[in-house]
């Protein structure tokens, strides 16, 4: 049986490759920063792309997308504007989803672009 974090980790690889495979380019997975945290910063176009990635298994009691409170989005968009200002990014932000569901080994991705939106 697989942990929760072993799931997790095998969502960010699918993720990661997805991303790859339609365009994007990938600047950092699991970037951490003090108390900060982003899973996925990616660019395409003129944008970085700050993509969340919720994996679950199938039987879990919650889906991805309720895992995306007002409170992660904060701590998101914190993350999002200390990894800004740390390499001096000067491209739109976005804020997409991508959520995985595990049925044993075969997965079902489901992209979201512009899952949350922010003000700066």
């Amino acid at each position: 049986m697989s942990t929760s974090s072993d799931i997790g980790t095998r969502g960010e690889v699918v993720a990661a490759k997805w991303l790859l495979n339609n365009g994007y380019e990938l600047l950092h997975a699991n970037w951490r920063k003090g108390r900060y945290e982003l899973d996925i910063v990616a660019v395409k176009g003129d944008e970085v792309h700050f993509i969340e990635v919720k994996t679950r298994a199938k039987e879990s009691l919650t889906t991805p997308k309720e895992a995306i409170t007002k409170g992660k989005f904060n701590a998101l968009r914190c993350a999002a504007e200390a990894y800004v200002f740390e390499y001096d990014i000067d491209l739109d932000p976005q804020f997409d989803l991508i959520t995985i569901v595990y049925d044993n080994d075969r997965c079902a991705l489901e992209f979201t672009p512009n899952a949350m939106y922010c003000r700066w």
